[in-house]
C-alpha cells in the first residue's frame, strides 16, 4: 500500500511533460531500510533519479548537519525550480535556498495542518519557523479550500501566494462498478472503510453504529481495511457489542480498487482531513459513500447528490443514515453514478498534472528564466516515507 503523498508523486510522474523538465526527487528520513526500497520503487518508474538524504529529520538530524547536506545538493544540482512537499520540506529547504540562489521555491500543503499542532513544542517551532521563510515562497499549492484557509489562519501564509489544486486519480486504475448483487438482492449488504486504524479515524463509531444496523439489516456484514493502534481496541468493542462475527478486518490492503468494488456502502469517518484519498477513489469506482464533514470533504461530497454527509460524528447518526441507504437502493446508486461523474470532471491526474505544470509555467514568465530545459526538485520530507510498504 502508497501512501497518498507518494501516490501523487507515483502519478505525477507518470503524466508529467518529460520534454519540458528534468526531474529529481529527494528523499529524507531516518529509517534506511524504507528510504531505499522507496527509492528503488520511484525508479523503476523511469524518467527520474532519485536521492537519498538520511539526515533531513526535522528533530533528529537539522542541528547536526541535515541542512548542511542539502545545501551542498542544491549547490550541485542547482534547480531553476524547488518544490518541497509539506511544511517540515518547507521551512528546511527555505532556510537552505535563500543562500543559494534558487529562482522559484513552491511547496505543496498537503492535508489537515491540525497534527502540525499536536504539542505546543510542534506549534512553537513550526510557526517560528515558517515564519522565517514563509515570504520567500514564490507559490503556495493547497490541496483543497480548507488547507488554503487554515494555511493563511495558522501560518500567516500570503493569500495572494496561495493556489488550490485538487488531487486526481488515474481513471483507469478505478473502473466503475459493474453490478449491484445487494441492490439486486443477490446477496447480504457489505459496508466497508478503507484507513488507518487510529483515533483520529473514529472507527469505533462504525462498530458502534452496527448493533442498530443489524436490528433492521441483520444480514449486513461490515469490513475494515488498514492497519494502525486502534486495531485491538475495535476488535474488542466489537466483542464487546456481540457483534464480532459481524465484523472482518482485513488489514493493510494493495488492491484497493478491488476492495472498494466489494462495498455496497463506503463509510469514511475522521476528526479532521485535508482532501482523502479514500472518497476520490470509492467516488471514481461509484461506491456510496456516507462521509464525515470535515476539511476537505465537504468540497468533494455535496449532501444528497454522491454522497451522505455526517455533520455530528455520532454513531446514531452514521446508524440512521446507513439504514436509510440500505433502504432507498436507487438513490445510493445514483449517488454512486453522481460521484464518478463529479471524479471524471474534477479530478483526474491529469488535470492535476496540468494545472501544476501551468504554474510552474506562470513562476517561469514571471522570473524570466532562459532555459531550454528546466529543473524541478520533489523533497518529500521524512516523517511521511514510512507511508510506502512494499
Amino acid at each position: 500500500m502508497i501512501g497518498g503523498t507518494l501516490t501523487r508523486l507515483t502519478n505525477w510522474i507518470r503524466f508529467w511533460d518529460w520534454d519540458k523538465y528534468e526531474i529529481e526527487l529527494i528523499l529524507g528520513g531516518v529509517n534506511s531500510e524504507m528510504m531505499v526500497k522507496t527509492k528503488k520503487y520511484f525508479e523503476s518508474l523511469g524518467h527520474i533519479s532519485v536521492k537519498n538524504l538520511g539526515g533531513l529529520h526535522p528533530i533528529h538530524k537539522w542541528p547536526m548537519g541535515g541542512l548542511r547536506q542539502l545545501r551542498r545538493y542544491l549547490q550541485a544540482f542547482a534547480p531553476d525550480i524547488l518544490h518541497t512537499i509539506f511544511i517540515q520540506s518547507d521551512i528546511a529547504a527555505g532556510l537552505v535556498q535563500r543562500d543559494e540562489g534558487i529562482p522559484i521555491h513552491i511547496s505543496s500543503l498537503e492535508g489537515a495542518l491540525v497534527p502540525w499542532f499536536a504539542s505546543p513544542f510542534k506549534r512553537f517551532t513550526y510557526k517560528l519557523g515558517y515564519a522565517a521563510i514563509r515570504n520567500k515562497l514564490s507559490a503556495v499549492i493547497a490541496l483543497c479550500q480548507t488547507t488554503a484557509f487554515e494555511s493563511v489562519r495558522d501560518f500567516g501564509t500570503p493569500q495572494n501566494k496561495i493556489q488550490v489544486i485538487y488531487s486526481g486519480l488515474h481513471l483507469k486504475e478505478f473502473p466503475f462498478k459493474s453490478g449491484w448483487p445487494y441492490m439486486e438482492r443477490q446477496k447480504p449488504p457489505i459496508i466497508g472503510t478503507i484507513g488507518r486504524l487510529s483515533r483520529e479515524k473514529i472507527p469505533n463509531l462504525l462498530v458502534e453504529a452496527a448493533p442498530y444496523v443489524l436490528k433492521r439489516f441483520p444480514e449486513t456484514r461490515f469490513v475494515l481495511a488498514g492497519s494502525g493502534p486502534e486495531k485491538e481496541n475495535l476488535e474488542g468493542l466489537a466483542r464487546q457489542r456481540g457483534v464480532r462475527d459481524k465484523f472482518e478486518f482485513l488489514g493493510p490492503i494493495h488492491q484497493v480498487a478491488l476492495t472498494l468494488n466489494g462495498f455496497d456502502l463506503f463509510i469514511f469517518t475522521s476528526k479532521f482531513e485535508g482532501l482523502p484519498w479514500t472518497i476520490l477513489e470509492a467516488q471514481a469506482v461509484g461506491v456510496p459513500i456516507l462521509a464525515s464533514a470535515v476539511g476537505g470533504v465537504a468540497e468533494i461530497i455535496k449532501d444528497g447528490l454522491n454522497g451522505i454527509l455526517l455533520h455530528t460524528n455520532d454513531s446514531n447518526e452514521l446508524a440512521n443514515k446507513i439504514s436509510w441507504l440500505l433502504e432507498n437502493r436507487d438513490s445510493a446508486i445514483a449517488m454512486g453514478h453522481a460521484g464518478r461523474e463529479i471524479i471524471e470532471k474534477k479530478f483526474t491526474v491529469q488535470r492535476e498534472v496540468r494545472e501544476i505544470q501551468n504554474l510552474y509555467e506562470e513562476m517561469i514568465d514571471k522570473r524570466i528564466i532562459s532555459s531550454a530545459h528546466d529543473k524541478k526538485i520533489l523533497y518529500c520530507p521524512s516523517e511521511n516515507l514510512d507511508t510506502y510498504k512494499d
